[in-house]
Parts: C-alpha cells; sequence; structure tokens
C-alpha cells in the first residue's frame, strides 16, 4: 500500500498510488518472496533484483520501480508510461544487438557520469584495473582484440604478481599478463557500438625460458607456478614440474613482450571486419594508435550518414 493511502486515504491521487502498489508487487514477483518489502526499491540494496535475475538486463527496469515506489506520488509515472517501459525492457531482454549497445553506451556513462570525453587516457595501473573490471561486468558485452590475432569476452583484471604487470582473465585459471603504458578511451559522437578502449604494454624483455616465445615475438607461453615464478608451458600440461605436482595456485599464463589490446562491445560492426585491419588477424597491432582510430572513426562516420538517407 502507498504511504499516503496509510496516512490519509481520502485526499490521496488513487492512480499514484496504484502505481506504487503494481511496482512494488512487480518487485515481489521477480524476487520469488512472498512477503512485502518497505520502502523505496534500492537497486543495489540485498533486495535488489541483480541478486534474483544475473542474466537480465536490469537497468531499465531498475530505475522504473525506484521511480515508481517513490515516497512522494508527484514524482511516480503514469500507468501509461510504465506501461511503455515495461514493454521497452522486455524487447531490450530480446534483442541481444540492441541491448548490448545499451549496457555498452551504458558502461561510458558509469565510467563518466558528468559527460562522455571524444578520448581520455589512463597510465595508473589501479586506474587501468578498475576501468577494465567494470567493463567486465556485464555478460558478454564486451569482446577483447589480442595482439596477435582472434579475440575472447574478458572476465576482469588484477594486478599481476610480477612487478608493474597486470592480469587480464578470460576464464577461471587463464590469465593475460603484461606491463600497461596506457588505456585509451576512443569515441566519436555516434553509434557508441564504435566506441572502444586501447590497452598498449610497455616492451619486456622475456624471462629467457626455452622455447617459450612464441614464432612471432609477442608473447611467452608459461606456467605461473608461484606468484610471479614462471616455469616452461609443459608443466601445466603435464600437472607437474620437476617430478612434483603443481601447487593449487599454479596457472596458465601468456605473458605479453610487446602488444595492444582493444575492447569493442561484442556487436560492434569491427567483429565483422575483413581486410588490413581485420578484427581476428589482429589488425590493431600492425598499425599505429592514430591510423587505428582514424580508420575507426571514418567507418563510423561512413555508417552515420547513411543512416541518414
Amino acid at each position: 500500500m502507498a504511504p499516503e493511502m496509510r496516512r490519509i486515504a481520502s485526499d490521496a491521487d488513487g492512480k499514484k498510488a496504484d502505481i506504487y502498489s503494481f511496482s512494488k508487487t512487480l518487485w515481489i514477483a521477480l524476487t520469488g518472496e512472498s512477503k512485502g518489502f518497505d520502502g523505496q526499491y534500492v537497486p543495489n540494496g540485498i533486495l535488489g533484483l541483480n541478486k534474483y535475475h544475473r542474466g537480465l538486463y536490469l537497468t531499465s527496469l531498475d530505475e522504473l520501480i525506484v521511480l515508481s515506489t517513490d515516497n512522494e506520488p508527484g514524482l511516480r509515472p503514469s500507468m501509461d508510461y510504465f506501461y511503455e517501459e515495461l514493454e521497452k525492457w522486455l524487447r531490450l531482454n530480446e534483442d541481444f544487438e540492441e541491448r548490448n549497445v545499451t549496457e555498452w553506451f551504458e558502461l561510458q556513462k558509469i565510467i563518466f557520469p558528468i559527460g562522455v570525453p571524444e578520448s581520455t587516457v589512463w597510465t595508473n595501473l589501479d586506474s587501468i584495473v578498475a576501468v577494465i573490471n567494470e567493463l567486465s561486468k556485464a555478460h558478454s558485452l564486451n569482446h577483447m582484440f589480442f595482439p596477435d590475432g582472434g579475440g575472447h569476452t574478458i572476465t576482469g583484471a588484477s594486478i599481476a604478481y610480477e612487478d608493474g604487470f597486470i592480469a587480464l582473465h578470460v576464464g577461471e585459471k587463464v590469465a593475460e599478463l603484461l606491463r600497461p603504458k596506457k588505456l585509451t578511451y576512443e569515441s566519436f559522437g555516434v553509434d557508441p557500438s564504435w566506441d572502444y578502449f586501447r590497452l598498449e604494454a610497455e616492451p619486456v624483455k622475456p624471462t629467457g625460458i626455452e622455447n617459450a616465445v612464441s614464432y612471432d615475438g609477442i608473447v611467452e607461453a608459461l606456467t605461473e607456478i608461484e606468484p610471479g615464478e614462471y616455469v616452461p608451458y609443459g608443466a601445466w600440461d603435464h600437472g607437474e614440474y620437476n617430478g612434483e605436482e603443481l601447487p593449487d595456485f599454479a596457472r596458465p599464463v601468456s605473458r605479453y613482450l610487446k602488444a595492444s589490446f582493444v575492447f569493442f562491445c561484442t556487436t560492434s560492426i569491427y567483429n565483422r571486419l575483413r581486410g588490413k585491419y581485420d578484427a581476428y588477424n589482429a589488425g590493431h597491432n600492425k598499425v599505429t594508435e592514430d591510423e587505428f582510430r582514424e580508420f575507426i572513426r571514418s567507418g563510423a562516420e561512413h555508417v552515420a550518414k547513411l543512416s541518414k538517407v
């Protein structure tokens, strides 16, 4: 029941009270809890919908229920508005491409709450890790392209054990290690799916472990047996090193000697390009930072012009 109906029901706006009751009922139904909740909805609270539905896109629904459970009746939406927003939310969850671009744009607003810049750079290790972790939060939001070809969804980042290095995580145990020079964000003011992050690595010397360096000299395949201690990759395949079983910490790692990674939203047109800048042939790593930016800019502006015709 809306709070004003508990106070003086005869003076209350029944339609606004119905919005409150309906949104509270929806909140209860979506959590599966049998008892009602007091107060305004809090998305990040212990009863937030993300605790119950981790696979869904929830931002717009969260905002709608927050608005609809406001204690001030005049701030609640109309039932028509509620219905329209609920329909939009349902459509977004059924249309992966639209949802993906929406989440990518929302990510940018989280990182840049005042306004999205055309370009910005982070050089501090903690800041780089924090930004990458933010873009890793939404399921299947991002696609990371490797400097030696191919791509993968990144699930997180952390400070690595080797001094000055970070670890990019693409699985429970697998880590991509590099010493970051900078993380750059580029936006072109059109379709946000063209906006991207580029991670540049400082050149580093190889560990000296025999046969670890790839043929192109970009990366070493190793096993990190203890924090910051590397041994040949074969130890991971065999589950032992020097006749002893690998410790629980052990993990396979790729230690990049020179590299650049790029992160786009999963449904970006760049993911489907073929040619000089082929995403899966690591085109971004074969040209300069400026050349890559201008290539993406030209594509974004060309598609924007076509959409206006």
